[in-house]
């Protein structure tokens, strides 16, 4: 990747997953996303939407062209897992008690279908990791 991707992933990247180690992220906010992502992508290129059209060119092969192979998805999730990882490790906390802790009420019908508690959980499955282990390898900070 050239010093424009680099530029690219430390300027515009870092602007638009800014906090997203909080996000409860929706399929439609991904989508808008991994949206955004490629038209800049593309821009940077110069690849216009209608000779993409002309030529044939997925944006799987934009992808390739750029280098960056990664969604954005995948980075939120890793975002949400480091945040996982580093208010796992902190002993007695008020972010820590609120990740461990839980209200005795159901939710209202009306509220969130999937709290951040949900989507780490999901990430944790998807990595690998057994819930049961996490106090362990979080306490392993070597990558």
């Amino acid at each position: 990747m050239a010093i424009t991707g680099v530029v690219y992933g430390v300027t515009v990247l870092a602007v638009l997953l800014y906090g997203s180690e909080s996000w409860t992220v929706r399929q439609r906010d991904v989508r808008r996303l991994e949206s955004f992502h490629l038209q800049c992508v593309r821009s940077i290129l110069k690849v216009n939407r209608g000779w993409q059209i002309e030529e044939h060119i997925s944006s799987l092969q934009v992808c390739k062209m750029w280098g960056d192979m990664k969604e954005i998805a995948d980075k939120v999730k890793v975002c949400r897992l480091r945040w996982l990882g580093h208010v796992s490790r902190m002993q007695d906390r008020i972010p820590r008690q609120l990740l461990y802790g839980s209200l005795p009420s159901k939710r209202p019908p009306h509220g969130p279908h999937k709290r951040w508690k949900d989507s780490a959980k999901c990430d944790l499955m998807a990595a690998g990791v057994p819930l049961e282990h996490l106090g362990d390898i979080v306490q392993d900070r070597q990558g």
